[in-house]
């Protein structure tokens, strides 16, 4: 498996608990978290780059469970998340050696900050009619759809703050130079209650 990924595929988590459950009513999402494969030069394996409150993975570069944006084995991450993953492959291009460059630069200055809280942010965008502007910490999927803004696969007049995990699970979701492909189920560890989740007809493949 892990030799046939490429940086862009994309791992859908539904977890467990009340943070994971709130997160899937208040998205209507079957799932609660996502990350973006990727390989960086001199780091053996392909990672996840994912924004979370606390990984249940190491960081490969501080060595533990990081808060906020981290990276963490690909393998390790399937194998220690407590509950549904599964995987959506990019269709399409490489990435160029330009994308790639920028690619490393956003990684490299975006790893490490803070996790932002999505309910939180939300609820006081509805009080106030204000959403804040910067990415001193982010929330999973905006960290996903702002990376593939940039690199060209999402169009720039986008706001990757209106993107939600669910929204890289519909087969409406489209990008430009490729698509994503069908979910693969990789780990079908039950995640307890289900929501009213706009997601729920796509279809996905259990792996052999």
């Amino acid at each position: 498996m892990a030799r046939h990924l490429r940086t862009g595929d994309i791992l859908l988590f539904a977890g467990r608990g009340l943070v994971s459950d709130t997160v899937r009513v208040f998205t209507r999402s079957h799932w609660s978290h996502i990350g973006m494969v990727v390989h960086l030069p001199g780091v053996p394996g392909p990672l996840v780059l994912e924004a979370t409150t606390l990984s249940e993975s190491n960081d490969v570069f501080r060595g533990v469970p990081v808060r906020g944006i981290g990276l963490v084995p690909f393998a390790r991450k399937v194998q220690e998340y407590p509950g549904e993953v599964a995987l959506r492959q990019r269709v399409g291009p490489s990435l160029d050696e330009t994308q790639e460059k920028l690619l490393r630069r956003l990684v490299q200055r975006l790893r490490h900050r803070p996790y932002k809280n999505y309910l939180f942010c939300h609820a006081r965008g509805l009080l106030t009619g204000r959403e804040r502007g910067d990415y001193d910490a982010m929330f999973c999927s905006e960290l996903v759809a702002e990376l593939y803004r940039r690199v060209g696969w999402l169009a720039k007049s986008v706001s990757p703050r209106s993107y939600v995990p669910g929204s890289f699970a519909t087969p409406e979701f489209l990008l430009q130079n490729g698509s994503l492909a069908s979910p693969v189920m990789l780990s079908a560890a039950p995640v307890g209650s289900r929501v009213v989740a706009d997601d729920a007809s796509m279809p996905v493949t259990v792996r052999a």
